[in-house]
Protein backbone atom coordinates (compact mmCIF):
# COMPACT_ATOMS: atom_id res chain seq x y z
CA UNK A 1 0.00 0.00 0.00
CA UNK A 2 2.54 2.40 0.75
CA UNK A 3 4.56 1.78 -2.41
CA UNK A 4 1.56 2.48 -4.46
CA UNK A 5 1.34 5.33 -2.75
CA UNK A 6 4.98 6.69 -3.25
CA UNK A 7 4.76 5.55 -6.86
CA UNK A 8 1.43 8.23 -6.61
CA UNK A 9 3.40 11.15 -5.51
CA UNK A 10 6.19 10.20 -7.89
CA UNK A 11 4.29 10.23 -11.14
CA UNK A 12 2.75 13.14 -9.79
CA UNK A 13 5.10 15.32 -9.15
CA UNK A 14 6.70 14.26 -12.31
CA UNK A 15 3.56 15.47 -14.42
CA UNK A 16 3.81 18.98 -12.39
CA UNK A 17 7.64 19.08 -13.51
CA UNK A 18 6.20 18.68 -17.25
CA UNK A 19 3.76 20.79 -16.73
CA UNK A 20 6.44 23.69 -15.38
CA UNK A 21 8.49 22.05 -18.98
CA UNK A 22 6.10 23.15 -21.09
CA UNK A 23 5.10 26.75 -19.34
CA UNK A 24 9.11 27.80 -19.53
CA UNK A 25 8.88 26.33 -23.03
CA UNK A 26 5.77 28.06 -23.83
CA UNK A 27 6.70 31.60 -21.84
CA UNK A 28 9.83 31.95 -23.52
CA UNK A 29 7.94 31.28 -27.17
CA UNK A 30 5.65 33.65 -26.13
CA UNK A 31 8.27 36.32 -25.67
CA UNK A 32 10.24 34.89 -28.50
CA UNK A 33 7.15 36.01 -30.70
CA UNK A 34 6.14 38.95 -29.22
CA UNK A 35 9.49 40.05 -30.18
CA UNK A 36 9.44 39.11 -34.08
CA UNK A 37 6.22 40.99 -34.07
CA UNK A 38 6.86 44.32 -31.95
CA UNK A 39 10.70 44.45 -33.27
CA UNK A 40 8.99 45.62 -36.97
CA UNK A 41 9.91 49.23 -37.15
CA UNK A 42 6.96 49.90 -39.76
CA UNK A 43 4.44 48.86 -37.17
CA UNK A 44 4.44 49.22 -34.12
CA UNK A 45 1.07 48.51 -32.24
CA UNK A 46 -0.69 51.32 -30.13
CA UNK A 47 -1.52 49.19 -26.70
CA UNK A 48 2.35 49.16 -25.72
CA UNK A 49 1.90 49.37 -21.93
CA UNK A 50 -0.60 46.15 -22.53
CA UNK A 51 1.88 44.12 -24.07
CA UNK A 52 4.58 44.97 -21.66
CA UNK A 53 2.62 44.13 -19.02
CA UNK A 54 1.60 40.87 -20.51
CA UNK A 55 5.45 39.93 -21.07
CA UNK A 56 6.51 40.77 -17.56
CA UNK A 57 3.57 38.75 -16.61
CA UNK A 58 4.88 35.56 -18.65
CA UNK A 59 8.56 36.75 -17.59
CA UNK A 60 7.02 36.15 -13.50
CA UNK A 61 6.27 32.29 -14.85
CA UNK A 62 9.14 31.81 -16.57
CA UNK A 63 10.85 32.29 -13.62
CA UNK A 64 8.67 30.47 -10.64
CA UNK A 65 8.96 27.59 -13.79
CA UNK A 66 12.86 27.67 -14.01
CA UNK A 67 13.33 27.23 -10.41
CA UNK A 68 10.81 24.25 -10.15
CA UNK A 69 13.08 22.76 -12.66
CA UNK A 70 16.53 23.49 -11.50
CA UNK A 71 15.19 21.47 -8.76
CA UNK A 72 14.20 18.52 -10.27
CA UNK A 73 17.07 18.95 -12.70
CA UNK A 74 19.62 19.08 -9.50
CA UNK A 75 19.74 15.08 -9.45
CA UNK A 76 18.85 14.36 -12.90
CA UNK A 77 21.02 16.55 -15.28
CA UNK A 78 23.13 19.42 -12.92
CA UNK A 79 24.55 20.35 -16.36
CA UNK A 80 21.46 21.79 -17.91
CA UNK A 81 20.55 24.39 -14.70
CA UNK A 82 22.99 26.79 -16.11
CA UNK A 83 21.89 26.61 -19.74
CA UNK A 84 18.42 27.05 -18.02
CA UNK A 85 19.49 30.22 -15.89
CA UNK A 86 21.32 31.63 -18.97
CA UNK A 87 18.05 31.02 -21.06
CA UNK A 88 15.60 33.43 -18.88
CA UNK A 89 18.29 35.85 -18.11
CA UNK A 90 18.56 36.28 -21.98
CA UNK A 91 14.98 36.57 -21.44
CA UNK A 92 15.12 39.53 -19.41
CA UNK A 93 17.87 41.37 -21.29
CA UNK A 94 15.75 40.86 -24.73
CA UNK A 95 12.68 42.03 -22.48
CA UNK A 96 14.48 45.19 -21.58
CA UNK A 97 15.80 45.96 -24.82
CA UNK A 98 12.55 46.16 -26.65
CA UNK A 99 11.33 48.30 -23.62
CA UNK A 100 14.76 50.91 -24.59
CA UNK A 101 13.70 49.82 -28.37
CA UNK A 102 9.98 51.36 -27.56
CA UNK A 103 11.33 54.35 -25.71
CA UNK A 104 13.67 55.84 -28.56
CA UNK A 105 10.91 55.03 -30.72
CA UNK A 106 8.59 57.07 -29.30
CA UNK A 107 11.41 60.12 -28.72
CA UNK A 108 12.48 59.54 -32.38
CA UNK A 109 8.99 59.91 -33.65
CA UNK A 110 8.74 62.75 -31.38
CA UNK A 111 11.50 64.53 -32.71
CA UNK A 112 10.98 63.97 -35.95
CA UNK A 113 7.53 65.33 -35.36
CA UNK A 114 8.52 68.74 -34.40
CA UNK A 115 11.29 68.69 -36.88
CA UNK A 116 14.09 68.80 -33.87
CA UNK A 117 17.84 68.20 -34.92
CA UNK A 118 17.90 65.45 -32.15
CA UNK A 119 16.13 63.20 -34.44
CA UNK A 120 19.18 62.28 -36.30
CA UNK A 121 21.01 60.34 -32.94
CA UNK A 122 17.64 59.22 -31.51
CA UNK A 123 17.14 57.50 -34.80
CA UNK A 124 20.67 56.31 -34.41
CA UNK A 125 19.93 55.10 -30.94
CA UNK A 126 16.65 53.20 -32.32
CA UNK A 127 18.33 51.59 -34.44
CA UNK A 128 21.05 50.19 -32.58
CA UNK A 129 19.00 48.71 -29.77
CA UNK A 130 16.29 47.82 -32.51
CA UNK A 131 19.51 45.41 -33.55
CA UNK A 132 20.69 44.21 -30.45
CA UNK A 133 17.33 43.16 -29.39
CA UNK A 134 17.31 41.12 -32.86
CA UNK A 135 20.45 39.72 -32.14
CA UNK A 136 18.94 38.63 -28.27
CA UNK A 137 16.00 36.64 -30.27
CA UNK A 138 18.00 35.25 -32.39
CA UNK A 139 20.42 33.80 -29.83
CA UNK A 140 17.34 33.15 -27.38
CA UNK A 141 15.68 30.97 -30.33
CA UNK A 142 18.98 29.18 -30.30
CA UNK A 143 19.72 28.63 -26.95
CA UNK A 144 15.94 27.02 -26.89
CA UNK A 145 16.82 24.89 -30.09
CA UNK A 146 19.77 23.62 -27.79
CA UNK A 147 18.32 23.04 -24.67
CA UNK A 148 15.02 21.43 -25.63
CA UNK A 149 15.95 18.42 -26.19
CA UNK A 150 18.25 17.57 -23.62
CA UNK A 151 15.93 19.00 -21.30
CA UNK A 152 12.50 17.11 -22.07
CA UNK A 153 14.89 14.13 -22.09
CA UNK A 154 16.09 14.74 -18.79
CA UNK A 155 12.34 15.13 -17.24
CA UNK A 156 11.72 11.37 -18.71
CA UNK A 157 10.09 9.86 -15.68
CA UNK A 158 12.14 6.75 -15.00
CA UNK A 159 9.92 3.63 -15.95
CA UNK A 160 9.27 1.30 -13.54
CA UNK A 161 12.03 -0.94 -12.35
CA UNK A 162 15.15 1.14 -13.50
CA UNK A 163 15.30 3.14 -10.30
CA UNK A 164 16.11 2.52 -7.16
CA UNK A 165 12.82 1.11 -5.09
CA UNK A 166 12.03 1.56 -1.66
CA UNK A 167 13.88 -0.49 0.35
CA UNK A 168 17.04 -0.67 -2.14
CA UNK A 169 20.45 0.51 -0.88
CA UNK A 170 21.12 2.45 -4.59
Amino acid sequence: MVQRWLAHVRRRREERIALQAEAWFEGLGFLLEASRTLLRPQDLPLDLIGIVHRVDWRLEHIVHSERVLKRALRGRAPHLTSQLQEATRQAYHLRNQMISYFIRRKAFQDAEKAGEPTAYLDRREMEEVLLAANRISRELAAQLDGIGPALREALIPIPKGRGPELGDPG
